[in-house]
């Protein structure tokens, strides 16, 4: 055997492993209970933790029933480095789904070449194992979601680079889950608000237990501007708990589950969003988490 033929052989096979997809892919949030139709509004997002550029062309994402090839949707099908794609049904873009219009403009979106993720849809009653496999028939990562979210939530995964058990995944703090976006269970790192309800759930049946809940806030800012409403699950503004405050940076406040008549509110969940204006230079904050209501 030539010297020649040795060297051209290891020159492939050396470019065939470099340039093999990178594994480093991570199914990061599962909507698969959402509030619209379950035909259109099911979706799966990933992230790229690789610093390479990775072709979801003949890549497939599969439940425990079946396996969907993920295809262009007319974005292609290119993901760039440490950024998000979000799978969809093909229904999602020809119904122009709400969930849509919480995706960045810049984030990749792919569709699945089958009607519903595999052959009908993510399970609502029980918990579905979801992988991502790569053209090699490769799995590049498998997630067992929680099936006892609230509906119209999404599971999260909390921190990206670290594992897939349970402990590591949320119940969305937001409703409609936060696709293309980090996850709103994620850790904050730059720490610029600590926001906290308790008790959650309450019940404000003046039974002289739980009757109200307790929402206090941390700020890194010196003074700030604060707006803290209170919206139903369908998006309609319930009560304004705060409007245009002057803050300092630690305050708490009480809702009594009463609405903007002073009516009691019916039981259930409830959204919470928070947003804080630096005075001096301007910067926000926007926090939203979810107040449930038990049952009166």
């Amino acid at each position: 055997m030539s010297k020649k033929f040795i060297f051209i052989v290891f020159s492939v096979l050396f470019f065939i492993i470099t340039n093999l997809p990178a594994q480093n892919i991570k199914i990061t949030e599962i909507m698969f209970n959402p509030a619209g139709p379950e035909q259109s509004d099911e979706y799966v997002e990933i992230f790229n933790l690789s610093t390479k550029i990775i072709d979801l062309n003949q890549w497939t994402i599969s439940d425990s029933t079946g396996f969907s090839l993920i295809c262009d949707a007319g974005y292609g099908t290119i993901l760039k480095p440490e950024s998000f794609c979000v799978i969809v049904d093909p229904d999602a873009l020809s119904n122009n789904s709400l969930f849509l219009q919480k995706i960045p403009s810049d984030v990749l979106i792919v569709k699945i070449d089958t009607q519903n993720f595999g052959n009908r849809g993510l399970s609502n009653s029980h918990g579905e194992l979801v992988s991502l496999i790569n053209p090699e028939n490769h799995y590049v990562c498998s997630v067992q979601y929680d099936c006892s979210l609230n509906e119209g939530f999404s599971f999260e995964k909390i921190e990206f680079e670290k594992g897939d058990n349970t402990e590591n995944w949320e119940q969305s703090r937001v409703w409609g889950g936060t696709p293309g976006k980090i996850n709103s269970v994620s850790i904050n790192p730059s720490n610029q608000c600590a926001l906290k309800i308790e008790p959650n759930p309450f019940s404000p049946d003046n039974d002289g237990f739980e009757n109200f809940a307790v929402i206090a806030y941390e700020l890194n800012f010196s003074y700030a501007t604060v707006n803290m409403e209170i919206f139903d699950i369908k998006g309609r503004l319930v009560k304004t708990i705060l409007n245009c405050f002057s803050s300092p940076p630690c305050f708490s406040v009480i809702w009594n589950g009463r609405d903007q008549n002073g009516n009691r509110v019916q039981s259930g969940i409830y959204i919470l969003h928070f947003l804080a204006s630096d005075n001096k230079t301007g910067k926000t904050i926007t926090l939203q988490e979810c107040i449930v209501v038990a049952g009166i």
